[in-house]
């Protein structure tokens, strides 16, 4: 029986192109991971999200949010995990643009003042979109309690986190992905 961590790897592997792609924030990756085709698979979004909720649940969490549009499914997915748990967590999107129509704003819809949120994404880059997150909670009155994405790239984003007092969980790091594309070579 595959470990977990394997079956995450193995997902990783079939979602990542050897071709350069752009990222969310712009730079130009020569191993892209393409977030949604890997959490497009549900074994693969609801063990992630197992994994994700496990950690929030040791959090003062009231609710989870998740940035749009990278982590829409994947808090969706916890939240409904979440109602067989210890307590329910509604969940809400933060758009990285204000929208301008409907329920306007970075949230999808109003919080109670001093809710504490725990952010989510699929994918930890540089820490701008979290830390961009973290600083529209916090304009609502919100307090962020915590961070966890599926996949971390090793760059300066989990510093990012921490110099906000944001201690980041992730399951998985490119490096552990990388490690297992040589093995499969290795492998044949």
């Amino acid at each position: 029986m595959k470990s977990i961590k394997s079956e995450l790897i193995e997902a990783a592997l079939i979602s990542t192109c050897s071709t350069p792609a752009v990222d969310s924030n712009g730079v130009t990756r020569s191993n892209y991971l393409n977030g949604h085709q890997f959490l497009s698979s549900p074994r693969i979004l609801n063990i992630a999200s197992q994994q994700l909720l496990s950690h929030i649940e040791r959090t003062p969490a009231t609710y989870i949010a998740g940035l749009a549009l990278g982590a829409c499914g994947l808090v969706a997915s916890i939240s409904t995990l979440s109602v067989d748990r210890k307590s329910p967590l509604p969940y809400f999107y933060i758009r990285r643009d204000s929208k301008r129509y409907g329920f306007s704003g970075t949230l999808t819809y109003e919080i109670p003042k001093g809710a504490k949120v725990f952010l989510v994404d699929d994918i930890l880059s540089t820490g701008a979109s979290a830390i961009k997150a973290i600083e529209a909670l916090t304009l609502h009155g919100l307090v962020p309690v915590g961070f966890g994405a599926v996949v971390h790239r090793g760059e300066s984003g989990i510093n990012q986190l921490l110099a906000h007092g944001i201690s980041p969980i992730t399951l998985l790091s490119m490096e552990e992905i990388h490690s297992g594309v040589s093995q499969k070579l290795i492998m044949g």
